[in-house]
């Protein structure tokens, strides 16, 4: 009798364990895959040539930022939608939380409370451009060079604490507009005397709308070097997928990729 309970007993335990073991299983593989908490990511964005193309209320097409997410997110199987809207509308889809986050920022203090953000991933100078010929070229050397003039900047964009210390500590000129191409139309009309841009944005603008081409100039001393990144809001399910998302992108960093999908980029319209 007592040889029969203890066998009872053992069986007992063995199927108690292998209940808490096809319990805690799909808990394990979640945080190992991580994909399998997150069912679609979804990021947004202004138009952004030529990190991010496309339509506003349309998907982005392609773009340097938009292939490399899509290369990341394919790798973790993970559904990706990239939706595009004016940026203080996306903006505010993030911050409540209707959609996980964006495809491609500057980190910025006014964002950290709900952001968090990827590794870095694209590199890209900020500089000032102004209208060609020598009666507006600025060639600067320090931010209180910059006192004499008025500056067009694009709202709700981060252009790094540097910038934003210039402007208060020298109460700089600052103009805002809603978009990069609308600040070089005011820039052309003579509104203000330079504006503030990432290079290859500006680039691929010159490019893409042939009226703007040969206009303008750059002063030789960058407003900043920066590094671009993705983000979501910190209450979303993709947070989960940071870790993941970042050794993604440190392989295609590794592998020559990133580098790659730059190069392909370089002079398209």
């Amino acid at each position: 009798m007592t040889i029969v309970v203890i066998k009872m007993n053992r069986l007992i335990y063995s199927l108690w364990g292998l209940l808490v073991l096809c319990t805690l299983l799909p808990s394990v593989l979640a945080q190992k895959r991580g994909s399998a908490t997150v069912n679609t990511v979804i990021l947004s964005e202004d138009p952004w040539p030529p990190y991010i193309i496309g339509e506003e209320g349309s998907e982005a097409t392609s773009g340097i930022a938009v292939d490399i997410l899509r290369q990341v997110f394919s790798r973790l199987e993970v559904p990706l939608l990239m939706k595009l809207y004016p940026w203080s509308r996306s903006l505010r889809l993030v911050k409540q939380g209707t959609e996980d986050g964006h495809m491609l920022l500057l980190r910025s203090a006014q964002w950290d409370k709900y952001m968090i953000y990827s590794t870095e991933f694209i590199e890209d100078r900020l500089l000032l451009w102004t209208l060609k010929g020598a009666q507006h070229e600025i060639n600067w050397q320090k931010f209180k060079d910059l006192q004499p003039y008025a500056i067009g900047i694009t709202g709700n964009y981060s252009y790094g604490a540097a910038f934003n210390r210039a402007v208060a500590m020298h109460k700089l000129n600052i103009y805002s507009a809603v978009s990069d191409e609308l600040n070089f139309k005011l820039l052309k009309a003579g509104r203000f005397d330079a504006f503030v841009c990432l290079e290859s944005v500006a680039l691929a603008l010159f490019k893409r709308h042939r009226y703007l081409e040969n206009t303008f100039i750059a002063a030789p001393k960058p407003i900043a070097q920066l590094s671009l990144t993705m983000a979501f809001n910190r209450q979303s399910p993709a947070v989960s997928l940071l870790p993941q998302i970042n050794e993604q992108l440190k392989i295609m960093e590794q592998q020559g990729e990133i580098a790659s999908i730059i190069a392909r980029y370089q002079g398209v319209n």
